[in-house]
């Protein structure tokens, strides 16, 4: 799942015409203190996580440990950090708060629990998990204290589901599943419920979603112009996408 690396600043071209980041910095678009926070390389092999102004400034340096640290998201509020967390074995989630300090694990067992997000009010944390008998990967969601957590999307060893993904008004979560075959971008209510196929493409990959900020629109990565991967706008309501 770690090679779906995250959208987010790539939307902002989509959406607002600005810059893009190079890819290996898996950077979150600002919170509401106006910086990103991404994972770089610069300071040890595993790399660690780090905060920066959106126009620029100094790096802020969160982690410091051995630990591979990644798939980092803001809370809305800006307090706190959401991100995955691999010492040895299965990635577990924590959550610290914006300067890097009071980490605490909130989804840490034998299973592989990633990709986490924040709902829209801050109140819920959507994942992606193997937290099953035939160890296929879901979409979970879960209380920001690691409490209340439900499987939203229960399936078997052959159907994956990943990259959840919240609608700006919290009642959506996008997600890519492999469910009917080759990956697709799907939509369901936040409590699992209405599941739709928003792409239906049966040749090549479409994954990653990214709601536009009206909710409108889902931005999503691509393979079906090639092998290339390209981004791809969808309009929700009528399964149109374009480049």
């Amino acid at each position: 799942m770690r090679r779906l690396l995250a959208l987010s600043i790539v939307l902002v071209v989509a959406f607002a015409g600005a810059a893009t980041v190079p890819r290996s910095a898996d950077a979150v678009v600002p919170g509401a203190v106006g910086q990103i926070v991404f994972w770089s390389d610069r300071d040890m092999p595993q790399g660690e996580l780090y905060t920066r102004d959106f126009t620029g400034g100094t790096w802020e340096r969160l982690t410091w440990n051995t630990a591979y640290e990644r798939e980092s998201a803001w809370s809305p509020d800006g307090s706190a950090i959401a991100y995955s967390l691999t010492v040895s074995g299965p990635s577990a989630i924590w959550v610290m708060n914006r300067y890097g300090d009071l980490a605490v694990p909130v989804a840490s067992d034998s299973y592989d629990n990633t990709e986490p997000t924040w709902s829209p009010d801050g109140s819920r944390i959507a994942y992606t998990s193997d937290h099953t008998a035939s160890l296929a990967y879901d979409i979970w969601v879960m209380n920001t204290n690691g409490s209340g957590k439900k499987n939203l999307t229960p399936s078997t060893v052959s159907s994956q589901d990943w990259n959840p993904a919240w609608s700006p008004d919290g009642a959506k979560i996008a997600f890519t599943s492999n469910r009917a075959g080759y990956p697709d971008v799907y939509v369901m209510d936040s409590d699992g419920s209405n599941v739709t196929n928003l792409t239906k493409n049966t040749t090549w990959w479409d994954y990653d979603p990214t709601w536009s900020p009206d909710g409108t629109q889902i931005a999503f990565l691509s393979q079906r112009s090639g092998s290339y991967e390209e981004l791809y706008v969808i309009t929700r309501t009528v399964r149109t996408s374009t480049r």
